[in-house]
């Protein structure tokens, strides 16, 4: 039996500071442009929602309902909630995406380690950390920060159920996956043949098990992501925003 201070002593020698490190520049470089610049679009966007629920739900761009913005809800529904709170600016509805961006640093080095090791986790981790674009888009009330918080997150699911063999880690990954859909739609399901495919190949677990899970979670998948369109759908035209933009 290890003792108490047996036990802290391996979790302070398994914390790697190559991740506190990549984290720490990371959040640095993005919180420090918190509030240079914001999408005037995207901005009016979560402003009109907090004027009304049916507003909200359906994410109309204009305060009076007319018209929808070009994207699904999710990402300026977790806007909405540093602007409600905080009021609607270019530093509120910016920093889900500087705390995603800073997020997904970590997990992505949680998702590459115990395949790959330490020294490609920090790796990875310091290039997410530093590379521009991934800055600038952090840095931005865009939904594309979420959307890949999402993905490194179902990422991180599916190679869980194939470590673990437990179902409820693909189910994550199915419901994650249904999250970006209604993030940014298809652009979500990009990475989702090359998931599904290592799922397949990498896992241990009988044919048939793998068949059965495999077909729950890509119900709970089409479930989730068709659910707030579905709801758009079924509401008569004259009682929602304008579909415009994307088909």
């Amino acid at each position: 039996m290890k003792t108490t201070a047996e036990r802290s002593w391996i979790a302070v020698r398994s914390f790697d500071l190559g991740l506190l490190l990549a984290a720490t520049i990371g959040a640095f470089l993005r919180f420090s442009r918190l509030g240079d610049y914001d999408n005037s679009y995207y901005t009016a966007t979560v402003a009109s929602m907090l004027q009304s629920a049916h507003n909200f739900l359906f994410a109309s761009f204009d305060p009076g309902g007319a018209v929808m913005v070009d994207k699904p809800p999710v990402s300026f529904w977790i806007q909405a909630i540093p602007a409600a709170i905080f009021g609607v600016s270019r530093w509120s509805v910016t920093v889900p995406q500087v705390i995603a961006g800073t997020l997904a640093i970590v997990i992505l080095y949680m998702v590459i380690r115990p395949a790959f090791g330490r020294i490609a986790a920090v790796s990875a981790a310091l290039t997410l950390a530093l590379i521009p674009s991934s800055v600038a888009i952090d840095s931005r009330n865009e939904p594309d920060s979420l959307l890949s918080l999402a993905l490194l997150l179902a990422a991180f699911c599916v190679i869980r159920a194939v470590q673990t063999g437990k179902g409820r880690w693909l189910m994550a990954f199915a419901l994650l996956m249904g999250i970006g859909f209604n993030i940014k739609m298809l652009v979500a399901f990009v990475p989702l043949p090359a998931f599904l495919l290592y799922h397949f190949l990498a896992t241990r677990a009988p044919i048939w098990r793998v068949a059965t899970r495999t077909t729950l979670a890509i119900g709970i998948l089409l479930v989730v992501s068709l659910s707030w369109v579905s709801v758009v759908a079924v509401t008569p035209p004259e009682n929602r925003p304008y579909v415009g933009s994307t088909q």
